[in-house]
């Protein structure tokens, strides 16, 4: 072992590497069009639609109640996740950051998505 080995392992001063961030992939319009088309007047379109209008997680859009929604202020909250637990099911939790609790603006398309899965 020689000096900077030592130092680097006796040193707190030292910052560890940071993990490597995945930088997401951006649908292009031709794309999204397709999702959105291949998606209309199936059981998964409001799920879809709430995934890439709004970047939701998958997690976060299962885990919505009706009391996040505000129809009135075209807006919703982000406040929960489920998970799969093997042997367990699913089960609810807090977002793991305090980012992840966050208010989400609505577009009044599906705001009118929304109210029609309300009625039904």
């Amino acid at each position: 072992m020689d000096s900077t080995d030592r130092v680097a392992f006796t040193s707190r001063t030292i910052p560890t590497p940071r993990a490597h961030q995945r930088i997401p992939e951006i649908l292009s319009g031709a794309q999204l069009g397709k999702l959105l088309y291949s998606s209309e007047g199936r059981r998964l379109e409001p799920i879809m639609r709430l995934a890439l209008f709004t970047g939701m997680r998958m997690s976060e859009i299962l885990a919505l109640r009706w009391r996040n929604v505000d129809l009135r202020k075209l807006r919703l909250r982000v406040e929960r996740g489920v998970q799969p637990i093997p042997g367990q099911g699913f089960v609810f939790d807090n977002p793991k950051t305090y980012r992840g609790r966050r208010t989400i603006t609505l577009a009044p398309g599906l705001i009118l998505m929304l109210l029609e899965m309300r009625k039904s």
